[in-house]
């Protein structure tokens, strides 16, 4: 499978805002796995920006976790790299670069590894399982601008004045009674929070 970090552009709060995205969604894609599964997993640099992914919370070995001068070298704009990712845990983990997490995370370069567990008895029984991506934004226009030369501001973002649920100002989830759904979210919101600034798309 691949992934391609670029410029897109959302509309929240009737205000369009500029984000990073992989393969054109804020969240980034969800990729849904079985425990125990090996894929390969190739991220093309269409920023402008160097970048990695990295795999927060699965088990994987130096040169596939995304740290910089550790495993790989930056990925820069227009290259490639190929990742081989190992899924020996289930749950809800997540992916977001490892270089300028101010910039691109903040933006909006994150997404979600679903594993599913190999024994379906080690979780209760449900109808339904949904995840959840927790964001805040700002919409205000009262911040700094981002810099791709340098950091601005906090390493995991900052404080938004708009709530994003998998990146809508509105969610809705439509049940039936006696339905049981589980809701599942990869990491608290102290961790994904991120802010993008308000401006128009180019």
């Amino acid at each position: 499978m691949s992934s391609r970090p670029s410029w897109s552009k959302q509309l929240v709060a009737g205000k369009w805002i500029r984000r990073l995205a992989y393969n054109g969604f804020v969240p980034g894609p969800i990729i849904k796995v079985k425990q125990g599964s090996t894929i390969k997993l190739v991220l093309k640099n269409e920023t402008e920006i160097p970048t990695t992914l990295h795999p927060h919370g699965l088990r994987v070995d130096d040169k596939n976790d995304g740290v910089p001068g550790v495993g790989q070298e930056p990925i820069k704009t227009a290259a490639s790299h190929t990742y081989t990712m190992r899924f020996p845990d289930s749950g809800m983990m997540w992916y977001h670069p490892h270089i300028r997490e101010d910039y691109g995370q903040d933006a909006g370069m994150y997404g979600g590894f679903w594993v599913e567990p190999k024994d379906s008895t080690v979780l209760n029984a449900v109808h339904r399982e949904v995840p959840l991506f927790l964001d805040d934004i700002i919409t205000s226009g009262t911040d700094a601008i981002y810099s791709a030369a340098m950091a601005t501001h906090t390493l995991m973002g900052r404080f938004g004045t708009t709530m994003l649920i998998n990146g809508a100002t509105v969610y809705n989830l439509t049940v039936k009674q006696g339905e049981v759904v589980r809701s599942s979210s990869s990491t608290p919101l102290t961790c994904v929070r991120s802010g993008s600034r308000s401006q128009e798309p180019n």
